[in-house]
């Protein structure tokens, strides 16, 4: 059986070979020529601006207050959405809600509104 080896070579057209060629030599003699950098003015810093600099050189701790903030806010809505989750709350809730029901003499169903319908607490 006889063995067949394929070589295949990319190679690019002669024009483009000749314009790279001298897109090289053209970025060759701007880098050989001298280049100063033009002088340039920046406005001075504004109060503002310059305190907020002062303030975030200050220190590691000068993020504390907003960080504390959000704690406590954080910390309030936890402790809402544990009150609502309670089963606790949600039980007095129940009771009182159906209370109420039968001080106004309400059926079952437009007391409790098929809200808490699969809890076999008897409400109403």
């Amino acid at each position: 059986m006889a063995e067949t080896t394929t070589t295949q070579i990319s190679d690019l057209p002669e024009y483009q070979k000749q314009y790279l060629q001298e897109i090289m030599q053209r970025a060759q003699a701007l880098g050989k020529q001298a280049y100063t950098l033009p002088s340039y003015q920046t406005a001075g810093r504004t109060p503002i601006q310059q305190q907020a600099t002062n303030l975030a050189t200050q220190g590691i701790g000068s993020y504390m207050p907003m960080l504390q903030a959000g704690e406590q806010a954080t910390g309030a809505g936890i402790a809402a959405t544990e009150s609502l989750l309670d089963p606790n709350a949600a039980m007095a809730y129940i009771s009182h809600r159906c209370r109420d029901c039968r001080n106004r003499e309400l059926v079952r169903s437009e007391c409790c509104d098929g809200v808490y319908e699969s809890i076999q607490s008897g409400c109403c």
